[in-house]
Order: C-alpha cells, then sequence, then structure tokens
C-alpha cells in the first residue's frame, strides 16, 4: 500500500498502510522512524476525513506512540479515538482502544478503581449492544482487576467461556 500510495498518489487507505509500516519499521527497531509514520497516518485521517478506518488506524498509530510520548499522553488519545470509534458505530474497535486503554493505565499507575469501573462500563455497553467478540478478553480482565483489588480470590471460572488462545496462555 505504501508504494502503491507513492507511485499512484494518496488516499484515504493510504493512511492504513503507513501506519502498519510504521508499526513493523518500530518493531524492527527503528522507533523514530516508525513513529514518523504513524504521525503521518493519522495527519493522512484527518486530510481525507476517513472515518470509517479512523479508529483502526489510531489504535495501531497511539500504540507506536506509546513508545516515544509519556503513556499518561497517548491514553488521553485512545480515549478520544474511543469516542470517535462509538460515535461512528465501530464498537470492535472502540472495544478494542478500551481494552489498550485499560492495559496502559495499569503500566501507568492509573487508579486501579477507575480502571475497573471502565472496564465494568465496557462490558455493559457490550452486552447492551450485543457485541460480543471481545467480551471473553474484557471478561479476564475484569476477574484480574477484582482479584488485584482484593474483591475476589483468584478463579479460573466464569460465565464467559474462554477463548482457545486464553487457554494457551493459562
Amino acid at each position: 500500500m505504501v508504494q502503491i500510495s507513492l507511485k499512484d498518489g494518496l488516499c484515504p487507505a493510504s493512511a492504513y498502510g503507513f501506519v502498519c509500516f510504521g508499526s513493523l519499521i518500530a518493531k524492527l527497531g527503528d522507533i523514530t522512524e516508525g513513529y514518523r509514520f504513524a504521525l503521518l497516518a493519522k495527519s493522512l485521517i484527518k486530510k481525507f476525513d476517513a472515518k470509517e478506518s479512523e479508529a483502526e488506524v489510531l489504535s495501531v498509530a497511539i500504540a507506536v506512540q506509546s513508545y516515544v510520548e509519556p503513556l499518561l499522553s497517548t491514553m488521553e488519545c485512545l480515549h478520544e479515538a474511543e469516542s470517535m470509534a462509538i460515535s461512528v458505530g465501530d464498537f470492535y474497535w472502540a472495544c478494542i482502544l478500551t481494552n489498550f486503554y485499560v492495559s496502559d493505565g495499569l503500566w501507568a499507575g492509573v487508579n486501579l478503581s477507575q480502571l475497573n469501573v471502565r472496564l465494568s462500563d465496557t462490558i455493559a455497553f457490550m452486552h447492551r449492544h450485543n457485541h460480543k467478540p471481545l467480551l471473553p478478553i474484557m471478561s479476564i480482565g475484569q476477574g484480574t482487576f477484582n482479584v488485584l483489588l482484593g474483591n475476589e480470590a483468584l478463579s479460573l471460572t466464569s460465565d464467559t467461556p474462554l477463548p482457545k488462545t486464553a487457554l494457551m496462555v493459562l
């Protein structure tokens, strides 16, 4: 996509190509260059007003940004991206962005009770909108928070079946 965009010109889909390329470059060790591509992708999303892919592009871009910018500032970007995703009906990416927000909050030292409320609200949102793909992951997260907060003992049972990948981790 990057080569096509450079050859034939930029379009709304170019943002996704550039952000994925930037993420790959960062993962290969050149975080500064990957960060530049992530910022480019974010600017292309704004230029083309590409709401249909904005949440997906932002989720990858913010992941790269978190290696350069303070985690608390990227968490604010995650929150804004989540709100935008909800406003366009992109519940899948809204839930992923919330999961990133809560995970980053653990690393940034955000109050566990606040993060737990955020996670509980997201799980309730998922139930209201019958959006179940990420429910097992979110339920594991909620169980983790409840154990960390001393609200319940460690338990490997849940009303929501765990995905096979989660079982492999356990």
